[in-house]
């Protein structure tokens, strides 16, 4: 099954959310996207979700320094639609931006990173939902242990993470990448760009 989700001239639009997040196979991600997320041509669902649960545009590393705010625009359309729901199009993110979004999850709510110890805690206007911070706690789980993260962390206990591509722009190659969390419990994971 892993492989068989893996290739992509044999994508298999049978799979499950959590199968097509353990391997990261985008097709999935799109269908489910457009199933879930879009009403009525409103691709808004996104955005809304990153900014009221995740703090998406919220805060800043502050000390005066100069950041790019992470960006899911509200009123894509067409193929930028799809590419949305794979992280791609007229999607940005930070590393620091990716790895609060896994620290969301792991804690089952937003905490903007701390850089500097003057700079206040900023929130997020909704928490997630137990059931959706469960749900992913599990399919990170499962990249690690069995999915396209298990080579370099499966030995770990308790890590989850998830994997894929960034695009740098039209002209650059994509770019794999990693997010990966811990429980409370152990020292905390870091973003790391493969």
């Amino acid at each position: 099954m892993l492989q068989r989700l893996l290739e992509p001239e044999r994508a298999n639009l049978s799979a499950t959310i959590a199968q097509a997040f353990t391997v990261s196979c985008n097709t999935s991600f799109i269908k489910d996207g457009f199933r879930d997320l879009v009403h009525n041509g409103d691709a808004s669902a996104l955005h809304d979700e990153a900014v009221n649960v995740f703090g998406m545009g919220s805060w800043s590393i502050g000390g005066g320094v100069a950041t790019t705010d992470p960006s899911i625009p509200s009123d894509v359309q067409g193929g930028d639609q799809a590419a949305q729901f794979i992280g791609q199009g007229k999607v940005t993110a930070t590393p620091l931006f990716m790895a609060s979004v896994a620290a969301t999850v792991r804690n089952s709510g937003f905490h903007q990173p701390i850089i500097l110890p003057t700079q206040q805690q900023v929130t997020a206007p909704r928490t997630i939902s137990a059931r959706t911070a469960g749900y992913l706690q599990t399919m990170m789980r499962n990249v690690a242990t069995s999915g396209t993260a298990a080579p370099r962390l499966s030995g770990l206990a308790g890590v989850g993470a998830k994997t894929g591509t960034a695009e740098e722009g039209p002209a650059s190659p994509s770019q794999p990448s990693s997010r990966a969390g811990a429980p409370e419990s152990t020292p905390p994971a870091t973003s790391s760009d493969t």
